[in-house]
């Protein structure tokens, strides 16, 4: 399954105002200069009356910045119509962050009554903005891929999801780089092509996305797309497992059942195979009642024993396979 997720979330720091030529441009990119640093510092009275004075110069992008504190209740009383609001205002002057929230909002109906068409319009004129950092420009190109690959408001077009999917991988979004692997694997929307998938999937997997770095384990230990090494294909499934990735417990759990990799430890296989059926991984439980029949009442509990304890150490990870 394809390891799809939004990836909008709000920078914490406001950028700087999109260049103008109207009047009072430069002192309101200023001030917005001003208001990072006081965000920065933990003045959030003062992080207030700067976007507020930036707002009254005509910045779009302080009315975002205005939209996020009352979305978040950061210096004001959280309250999600008057960030609609300043959302809106914001976007329809052209502010490409804005533009991106409104998609997201209408993707989730957060807020708003969930609608896929204008959650697909707003991302688009998001991209098309000018002065968008890199991870919000990624974002939004991510989640028009959401939009095309599952056919939300708008016909399926497995190639137009790819494309989007490319631009988000190519601003570094380890999820897009992810789903990108799946699709070059799989050959979706173009051609299948094993060695690109294992690069992409590499590419997230080195951002520390657990999905990832199961697949590029996969693909390792298989050799698709690339040389067979079972040392390599097991040290990544242990990344993604201890994040709590289950499709990545299970092939641990599989590594030390047959020595792959790892030396061969039944106890260890047993303890994995255990977690990722908790997480879901349906054939662990095959697995786990097989090796359950073998081991020594005192092996199982051992098993136990270091399933419990590497859950409690589990970090959030990311469960999207």
């Amino acid at each position: 399954m394809i390891a799809s997720l939004f990836v909008l979330s709000l920078a914490a720091a406001p950028a700087a105002a999109a260049p103008s030529s109207a009047p009072g441009a430069e002192q309101a990119a200023e001030l917005l200069r001003a208001a990072k640093k006081a965000h920065e510092q933990g003045r959030e009275p003062e992080e207030v009356a700067l976007l507020q004075k930036a707002v009254a110069l005509g910045s779009p992008r302080a009315e975002f910045w205005m939209g996020v504190l009352y979305e978040r209740g950061h210096g004001v009383a959280k309250d999600q119509k008057k960030a609609l609001t300043w959302f809106f205002r914001a976007a329809n002057a052209g502010d490409a962050l804005a533009e991106g929230r409104l998609g997201f909002l209408f993707y989730t109906g957060r807020g708003v009554p969930l609608d896929y068409a204008r959650s697909r319009e707003w991302f688009e004129k998001s991209v098309q903005g000018k002065d968008v950092p890199k991870d919000r420009l990624a974002a939004s190109w991510a989640n028009l891929g959401n939009i095309y690959f599952w056919g939300r408001g708008t016909p399926k077009n497995q190639k137009t999801a790819r494309d989007c999917y490319r631009r988000a991988a190519d601003l570094g979004s380890a999820y897009a780089q992810n789903n990108l692997g799946y699709f070059f694997e799989h050959g979706i929307g173009g051609a299948r092509d094993e060695a690109q998938a294992v690069d992409w999937y590499r590419k997230a997997a080195e951002q520390g996305l657990a999905s990832a770095q199961s697949n590029v384990g996969v693909m390792i230990e298989q050799g698709r797309g690339t040389k067979p090494d079972l040392l390599a294909a097991a040290g990544w499934y242990r990344k993604a497992a201890r994040q709590g990735s289950a499709q990545a417990q299970y092939h641990l759990g599989r590594a030390y059942e047959l020595g792959h990799g790892v030396d061969k430890d039944l106890v260890q296989a047993c303890a994995w195979y255990e977690l990722a059926a908790e997480h879901g991984a349906a054939p662990a439980r095959e697995s786990l009642a097989r090796l359950q029949t073998v081991l020594t009442p005192a092996q199982a509990a051992q098993a136990k024993q270091i399933a419990a304890e590497q859950s409690n150490s589990n970090g959030k990870g990311d469960r999207h396979d």
